[in-house]
This record gives structure tokens, sequence and C-alpha cells, in this order.
């Protein structure tokens, strides 16, 4: 697995039993054990629920992306992790809580 998908599961999944399951058992979440777990913010029903579930979540958060901060959110879980990792040569990533650590 590329060291930049790791740092992103890493990043992305809430605890280090996940990326495990991920990683080594090829393991697929559900739309409801990621939502019960608060990676995904709402359940849409397939189709045209999926559009109308994100027009709604736009109209909740709208002013977020006006004062820039799901960009900065952005930035903190995905570009961050990945240059992280572009900055080094060699890389052991651990199953860690929270961010991942690496032993050069």
């Amino acid at each position: 697995m590329p060291y930049s998908f790791a740092a992103l599961l890493n990043c992305k999944l809430p605890t280090s039993k996940m990326v495990r399951e991920v990683c080594l058992e090829a393991k697929r979440y559900t739309g409801k054990e990621l939502h019960a777990v608060g990676v995904v913010d709402i359940l849409a029903e397939d189709g045209a629920g999926v559009l109308k579930a994100a027009r709604a979540l736009a109209a909740q958060r709208g002013d977020l992306a006006k004062s820039g901060v799901w960009g900065l959110m952005k930035v903190r879980v995905s570009i961050l992790p990945l240059m992280r990792v572009e900055n080094m040569p060699t890389v052991l990533l651990t199953f860690t809580e929270g961010p991942y650590e690496t032993n050069t």
C-alpha cells in the first residue's frame, strides 16, 4: 500500500482498529457503520435522496465554506499528511490512535 494512502487512512478513520481492518483484512464499512463512528455526516437514500441530502447539508453549513473553515480542514486532513510522507525518505507507519507515528 502506498504510504500516502496509509497516511490518509490514519487521519480519516477514528481508530487504529478500523485502519488495521481496512489495511490487513480489506474490510469495507457500510454507510451506517461509518455514520455511527462519525466518519460520515449524514445518511441518504440512493438516487435523488443523495442530492437532496447534499443540498440540505450545504444549506445548513454553507456559512462555514464562506469563512474558509472547510478549506483549512481539507488541508489538515488530506494535504498535510501527504506532505509529511513525501518529505520522509523511509517511513514505517505504526497503527496508533490519532495521527500516525513514524520511525525512520
